[in-house]
């Protein structure tokens, strides 16, 4: 992607992000019924704004960067002052612009690919224009999206189709087959950063939307999260730690497999990573992950051994901790370890 276009791209996904706040804000509302074709909203602005652009997209004869700044200056205006009424003019005209997304997402130049991709992320992330698509509209769109994000070269669009899936605001019924693409995210070759932006953004929004799904697949998105909750960078540590929270409900259902995966992560690298975090002034956030893995382990801590004496030096340094609020965290971090065992009397860990 040249220099100024991947700026452009990233500027107006940061701006999205910021307005946004890094989550969907429609989640609440209530959609209107589907028909079998696109809703029509009565525009309050002039669609000359917007029928060059899409002839730019569509004319055959325009270069790939002309198109890259026409899917820009779309999604500039979504997230501008007028973005109300830009909303709905794209609403009328979205089966149009689709046309364009789908010759265009999977583009050879990736500056255009992702400017596509990005533009796309804004319209179905807006909960106007997403409830006007169609069901039929709905599945292909996610199907180009699924075929992007597994067959993809380009680790970027790879990302930013992932990007797409955790922005969309369609309805739990039509994003089930996206956990098909979620399952496989630790299969997609992606730099380790790129992996831990698609694990921890994908999989809070599936929870809400497929928990069946999501269910299913528990031990491949765990074996992704998990590792995530001790990243060098905090905001991706603390959001994959409210995903795992999230999540443990549905983690649970499946606890046999989990709690062998979560020993297995917690002996690898966990445990030491957690005592570096203790150590560096992150005692709270350390202890409040402390009960979540007693609740993954389970029973699997009844069994007495090296483990679980590595486990409970993380909670003898809350306990010696000259802070009365981090002791008091330790306790109730505690009382975890307590009630675990109380499913099984006859176990000690000492024994």
């Amino acid at each position: 992607m040249g220099g100024a276009s991947r700026a452009r791209v990233n500027q107006e996904e940061s701006r999205a992000e910021d307005q946004r706040g890094g989550e969907p804000v429609y989640r609440g509302s209530v959609r209107p019924p589907r028909s079998a074709s696109m809703k029509k909203m009565a525009p309050t602005i002039d669609e000359a704004q917007l029928v060059p652009l899409l002839e730019t997209l569509e004319d055959s004869s325009t270069s790939h960067t002309e198109k890259t700044d026409a899917y820009l200056s779309i999604a500039n205006r979504l997230s501008g002052e007028d973005g109300k009424e830009f909303t709905a003019l794209v609403g009328n005209q979205f089966s149009r612009l689709c046309k364009s997304f789908k010759t265009h997402v999977a583009h050879q130049h990736s500056d255009l690919s992702n400017a596509a991709l990005q533009t796309l992320g804004f319209c179905v992330f807006n909960s106007t224009i997403a409830s006007g698509i169609s069901a039929s509209g709905v599945q292909e769109l996610l199907s180009t999206l699924n075929s992007i994000a597994l067959k993809t070269s380009d680790k970027n669009s790879c990302t930013r189709a992932l990007w797409v899936i955790s922005k969309q605001n369609f309805s739990p019924e039509e994003v089930g087959m996206v956990v098909s693409v979620y399952a496989y995210i630790g299969n997609i070759p992606l730099s380790p950063e790129q992996r831990s932006t698609a694990s921890r953004t994908d999989s809070g929004r599936l929870l809400e939307q497929t928990p069946a799904q999501m269910t299913s697949e528990a031990v491949r998105w765990a074996k992704l999260i998990i590792p995530l909750v001790v990243h060098s960078a905090p905001k991706v540590r603390i959001k994959a730690a409210t995903v795992l929270e999230i999540g443990v409900p549905l983690l649970l259902q499946k606890q046999q497999e989990v709690s062998a995966l979560t020993e297995q992560l917690m002996t690898s690298k966990i445990i030491a990573e957690l005592q570096k975090l203790f150590t560096s002034k992150n005692e709270t956030y350390v202890l409040k992950l402390w009960p979540l893995f007693v609740k993954l382990l389970g029973k699997t801590l009844h069994r007495s051994g090296s483990f679980i004496n590595s486990l409970l030096q993380l909670e003898e340094l809350g306990f010696r901790s000259g802070t009365p609020a981090v002791k008091k965290i330790a306790f109730i971090a505690w009382k975890s370890l307590i009630d675990n065992f109380a499913l099984n009397p006859g176990s000690s860990a000492s024994g």
